[in-house]
């Protein structure tokens, strides 16, 4: 991290939906970026989700640490014979549309923007998503009137 920072490079790790990987939970998460001093976050609520962390507690701890917010909403519903869900908080689940999901996109951005002024946000969906484009559109669309 600081060889980087000395060429104007930040150095992010990102929470991943795996339960083997080391920023699963909020604690491991925190644990590892208070370690590496200058190490950032880049945010995925949906992928917290995954883990069964609700993105609103990880956000509240995990915030200042933000470098960049992956927009990865996910809706928890009953069943369907959807090829990407999977099994999130005991429910079913799968990538939904930003703003339409139980990820809370909204009140995380606004969350990360009381310790940044600009926020950087990437939109993200599996790229064998249903419809994926039409998603990518209105996803875009919600961050343009919500978040700009």
């Amino acid at each position: 991290v600081k060889y980087a920072s000395a060429f104007g490079v930040s150095i992010g790790i990102e929470n991943v939906g795996n339960k083997n990987y080391p920023c699963k939970a909020i604690e491991d998460t925190l644990d590892i970026l208070k370690s590496v001093k200058g190490l950032k976050l880049i945010f995925d609520g949906g992928n917290f989700m995954l883990n069964e962390v609700s993105p609103i507690e990880a956000i509240k701890s995990l915030a200042p640490y933000v470098q960049r917010y992956h927009i990865k909403d996910r809706k928890l519903i009953g069943s369907s014979s959807d090829f990407n869900e999977v099994t999130t908080f005991g429910n079913l689940s799968h990538v939904a549309v930003a703003g339409t999901g139980d990820s809370d996109c909204l009140e995380v951005y606004n969350m990360i923007k009381k310790y940044y002024n600009e926020v950087s946000i990437v939109l993200e969906f599996p790229a064998l998503e249903k419809n994926l484009f039409d998603k990518i559109e209105k996803s875009a669309m919600y961050v343009y009137t919500e978040m700009m």
